[in-house]
């Protein structure tokens, strides 16, 4: 058993390495914004833990994560922009956005071995890899 502490990991995602999952953390008067929506690695050969994006969302409501060949993605809609879709590999290395802007409407990120579809601003976009 692995346990994160005050943390809540509200999504999850496996892939043949590694379980990701998006970390909400709880403070003294609910959701600590200052650690809450990072995407955190538990490898499974050896069950350790590590942080692999601190992109901090400051919101304990967000979810949307998948991963796909040691790489993770998910939405960020709120806390500072730009937001959007983001990834990063699973070692922490190569945080980018796939896709940003100022607007909140970002959701439901999904990846498959050849491309990353998600909801934005009413329609399904697709982005090769």
């Amino acid at each position: 058993m692995i346990s994160c502490g005050s943390c809540l990991p509200n999504a999850l995602k496996v892939d043949p390495q590694n379980v990701y999952y998006r970390a909400f953390y709880s403070g003294p008067s609910g959701c600590d914004s200052s650690q809450s929506g990072r995407i955190e690695a538990l490898r499974k050969s050896d069950l350790t833990s590590r942080v692999v994006s601190n992109q901090n969302t400051g919101n304990c409501a967000e979810m949307d994560i998948d991963a796909s060949g040691s790489v993770v993605y998910w939405t960020t809609i709120s806390g500072p922009g730009p937001f959007g879709i983001f990834r990063v590999n699973a070692d922490g290395t190569g945080q980018q956005a796939v896709d940003s802007g100022n607007d909140r409407n970002w959701m439901g990120v999904r990846v498959d071995d050849g491309a990353v579809y998600y909801w934005h601003n009413g329609a399904i976009i697709r982005r090769l890899k």
